[in-house]
């Protein structure tokens, strides 16, 4: 018998090992076998022990056989099953207290993550007709992105096969123990379309895209969407509102309460017409009018206009964090146009006579 192997080992800039495991390709007759080794491998950082008669079988009839059971040293553990029948291969793929932190560390094309990561997902496939269908329940505690706080998040999901080659997704997001996301979609001739329910998403799940702009969202996001692909991007459609939402900065000292006003989101574009912002909730608004283009999300583009009339654009006291603390009352017009890596920024702001700011 033929066999072929390789071994990796991992050892960060403070000299601790984050991985130890190999593994080995043996063929034969009816197959190739894939096994892991050694009996207690590294993996992210973690010690832990494998079943000693491990394997994963690709059979020449196109089966797929595994037996992958691993048990962490601090109760995380991970598994891969599989038993197939006459035409269908089923694969369960098991994780249990996954320390997101530790393997996006030894992963470098990971984002930084934290939190832990549980769940199961079952895959089965036919063995001599393209078909495949897929479903996962997914479970995260304290999940951190870009080391923005996220909570704790689930996802339930479906994939299944359709007639004339279509697909059909539909999936659940939940934060702590309520469902805030339903959506559901179907691909067919490379074509996606689908519809996006949500009712009390966390706009905290956005704050890992602002790490480093000292800018945080508090709040939640409700409405119904649809995305249609077409030739020239994604097209989406429908409606946004905002409750409790808050625009926040300790280093500046603002808090910023957005409207409840519903936002149209119309070819990709979110639309603002006067859409207001409060300092602390009162006063007098800073309004938006404009729009947020989403057709490229990889370079989202906005045209907004800002304009106020005494606003009350600082009211804090100091803070550790504070880079300014006071109050501080301006008249603004203002304008923001292009991407967000690339913006330009137009206006004027006179500072009133009432500021008092350090």
């Amino acid at each position: 018998q033929a066999a072929a192997g390789v071994h990796l080992d991992f050892f960060d800039a403070r000299g601790r090992k984050g991985i130890d495991l190999g593994v080995k390709a043996t063929a034969a007759e009816d197959g190739l076998q894939v096994s892991v080794f050694p009996e207690t491998p590294v993996i992210a950082y973690r010690n832990f022990r494998i079943n000693g008669d491990n394997y994963v079988f690709l059979g020449r009839e196109h089966e797929v056989r595994a037996d992958i059971d691993l048990l962490a040293d601090d109760g995380t553990a991970m598994s891969l099953l599989g038993e197939p029948t006459d035409s269908i291969n089923d694969l369960t793929l098991s994780m249990l207290n996954v320390n997101l932190s530790e393997l996006s560390d030894v992963l470098p094309v990971m984002p930084r993550l934290g939190g832990m990561l549980s769940g199961d997902i079952h895959i089965t496939a036919g063995r001599f007709e393209p078909s495949l269908s897929a479903a996962a329940l997914v479970q995260t505690r304290a999940l951190e992105f870009e080391g923005a706080l996220l909570g704790d998040l689930g996802v339930e999901a479906f994939y299944l096969p359709m007639a004339d080659s279509a697909h059909y997704a539909h999936a659940y997001i939940s934060a702590g123990d309520r469902e805030v996301m339903q959506c559901e979609g179907t691909y067919s001739n490379d074509r996606f379309a689908g519809e996006a329910h949500i009712d009390g998403l966390p706009l905290q799940m956005a704050n890992g895209f602002l790490v480093g702009t000292d800018f945080l969202l508090d709040g939640y996001a409700k409405g119904d969407l649809s995305l249609r692909q077409e030739d020239d991007g994604m097209r989406i459609d429908g409606a946004l509102a905002f409750d409790s939402a808050h625009v926040l900065s300790d280093v500046y000292g603002i808090n910023l309460a957005m409207d409840t006003t519903t936002l149209v989101m119309a070819d990709s574009r979110l639309l603002f017409d006067r859409f207001g912002l409060r300092s602390n909730g009162r006063g007098k608004p800073l309004e938006i009018t404009g729009s947020l283009d989403l057709s490229q999300m990889d370079n989202m583009r906005m045209s907004l206009l800002m304009k106020a009339k005494n606003f009350e654009l600082v009211n804090t006291r100091r803070k550790m964090s504070s880079l300014l603390y006071g109050k501080v009352y301006a008249d603004v017009v203002g304008q923001l146009e292009g991407s967000a890596d690339a913006v330009t920024v137009k206006g004027k702001m006179d500072i009133l006579d009432r500021t008092d700011m350090t």
